[in-house]
């Protein structure tokens, strides 16, 4: 870590400060659930559900037929069915008893109606239509739990779009996800764009990496390590620095790991001393 250039008599007084000035969180109204999304893909099936809907109030001895009918004439109603159990459109199930094990696969847009309904059956869905008020209601419940699952992106996502603001106002012109400028992502091992590149004349002068952790893990220690190597890597590079923006409450519980980063890696910010230093590391390369 530099952070002489930075005005820190120690590496030990730099990483007090970064410590010190850590978001305790970045959650924000967009965190929690999109509901544009939710609302988008239940809303798409409105007629198909409120024609399943129909099967509620029928008795539970006819549902079975009535739910035949209703994917036989209304073949659009075959879409709900992975909706309610968060599945892709194809499924195999297995099913176990005393004397045997049956398995079958169902393909929602291509099997039979009588299958799909055989499915039903088994996994409980023809007993769940016999135990709520509203589908509609149900699969909007669905929806909110299967994109909770979307909070860890979408933590990133948010603390990212929290840096673009901090770029656009002190006019640090960057390119995101730069698709002519590649490395191996240090989480899936794949090829990744970077988050951010900063250019003069054509050629790559700063690359940024961002991302934020509220809770620990294996994850954020790993990170650490493969940014050190992205940092040799790029050291072979004579004119691109490398900046990790990382943050969040998580790095308080993980400062072992984290202080290595510290002695490998040039440029360790937080948000705040992101807003306190980049912008003269900004100028000084470009000069």
């Amino acid at each position: 870590m530099k952070y002489q250039e930075l005005g820190y008599s120690t590496l030990e007084a730099y990483e007090t400060a970064f410590y010190d000035s850590l978001m305790p969180s970045n959650t924000t109204k967009d965190y929690f659930v999109n509901w544009k999304k939710v609302f988008k893909q239940v809303n798409e099936l409105l007629p198909e559900i409120y024609l399943l809907n129909s099967l509620i109030k029928i008795p539970k001895n006819e549902k079975e037929i009535k739910l035949q009918e209703i994917l036989k004439t209304y073949p659009k109603t075959r879409s709900v069915i992975p909706l309610i159990l968060i599945v892709k459109d194809q499924v195999s199930l297995l099913k176990v008893n005393e004397l045997a094990t049956e398995f079958y696969s169902v393909n929602f847009s291509k099997s039979e109606p009588k299958e799909i309904v055989r499915f039903c059956k088994d996994v409980g869905i023809l007993e769940l239509l016999e135990n709520v008020k509203d589908l509609h209601d149900y699969l909007v419940g669905v929806g909110v739990g299967r994109d909770s699952n979307a909070r860890k992106n979408r933590s990133g996502e948010i603390f990212s779009s929290i840096l673009e603001k901090f770029f656009v106002a002190n006019n640090i012109k960057v390119v995101k996800e730069d698709p002519n400028f590649e490395f191996t992502d240090p989480e899936t091992k794949r090829k990744k764009r970077p988050d951010f590149v900063i250019y003069k004349n054509d050629k790559p002068k700063l690359l940024l990496e961002v991302n934020f952790y509220n809770s620990t893990g294996s994850k954020p220690i790993e990170i650490v390590e493969s940014y050190i190597k992205l940092q040799q890597d790029l050291s072979k590079e004579k004119d691109i620095n490398f900046v990790w923006i990382t943050d969040g409450p998580a790095w308080l519980k993980m400062k072992k790991g984290l202080n290595v980063g510290f002695k490998e890696i040039d440029y360790l910010f937080n948000y705040q001393l992101t807003k306190k230093h980049l912008l003269n590391l900004v100028r000084k390369v470009l000069a």
